[in-house]
């Protein structure tokens, strides 16, 4: 969660977390300060001013944190099912709302590359003012990233997507922690994440794109269309396939798991290609239900 607040925008997990709490009706001191320190933090954030894609940003936050909420109160499905249909929900609200002020797409993406090339620029500047090999290596990486920032741009949208799922979901967790009285079904371990199999089309169908790139002349939506799809699959495939690791970790030395630790960092890419064909071959094979029956079966 920490992690999430230091490197995400917080209106998605604070948002959840504080509606949540105001609606539960706090009544132990430690939901008051919670939903105190959330509320505060979510209104500092929501009050700054930005361009285009700063009001795309918080007008999904708040979206999303409605959304998430009144299906909560209103519908006892798994947080994944109610958080992914907050974020449709408020795809399209968001969508109907800069329709109805005028505000493009291209507007939104020229500012985020605008923002993202400034903010690369200065950083790469300090690091090269600094001196030494190691500081102009980084301020060559920078550099390339900022000239990247249209492709960064590009897959905003899919990018929003997981941010919000995960924002909610890790908000649900934390209230469910804290709340004396939370609403729904408390939440599940993370080995025992998984959704329906049928996301597998949404997989299938933003391949068929980048399979026929060379035979169709797609039209520059319909790639980014597909890029995006892509880039949310691919990662919840990846989440499903850690949880599936995850669920063998409690059988496994933890000398070995330091090694996988370790091997993780080294090959990070090798290794979420992995994660997500597990996920992938987890939708045929259910690999967590094998492994209690035969757990079972061993007892």
């Amino acid at each position: 969660m920490a992690l999430f607040l230091l490197s995400a925008p917080p209106v998605f997990l604070l948002g959840p977390l504080a509606a949540l709490l105001a609606v539960g009706r706090p009544s132990s001191w430690r939901e008051g300060l919670w939903l105190a320190a959330a509320l505060l933090w979510s209104i500092a954030w929501l009050a700054t001013t930005g361009g285009a894609a700063d009001q795309l940003v918080k007008g999904a936050g708040v979206l999303v944190t409605g959304a998430f909420v009144l299906l909560t109160l209103r519908w006892d499905a798994p947080p994944f099912r109610r958080g992914a249909v907050a974020v449709l929900l408020a795809g399209l609200a968001v969508t109907a709302w800069f329709a109805i002020l005028g505000i493009g797409w291209t507007q939104v993406e020229n500012d985020v590359v605008r923002t993202l090339r400034d903010g690369f620029d200065a950083q790469a500047k300090l690091y090269s003012a600094s001196g030494g090999d190691a500081s102009r290596q980084v301020s060559e990486v920078l550099k390339q990233m900022a000239d990247a920032a249209p492709a960064f741009a590009q897959i905003l949208p899919g990018t929003l997507v997981l941010l919000a799922l995960a924002g909610t979901l890790l908000g649900w967790r934390w209230y469910a922690a804290i709340a004396t009285r939370p609403l729904g079904t408390p939440p599940g371990p993370f080995a025992a994440f998984t959704f329906h199999d049928q996301w597998v089309w949404v997989v299938i169908l933003a391949l068929v794109p980048v399979a026929t790139v060379g035979l169709v002349p797609w039209p520059a939506w319909v790639r980014a269309a597909a890029a995006n799809l892509l880039l949310v699959a691919g990662t919840l495939y990846a989440a499903r396939g850690a949880a599936v690791v995850r669920g063998t970790l409690d059988r496994v030395p933890w000398p070995v798991l330091v090694a996988v630790a370790m091997v993780t960092l080294l090959l990070f890419w090798f290794v979420i290609g992995g994660l997500i064909l597990l996920g992938l071959a987890d939708a045929w094979v259910d690999f967590r239900r094998r492994l209690a029956a035969n757990s079972e079966g061993d007892a």
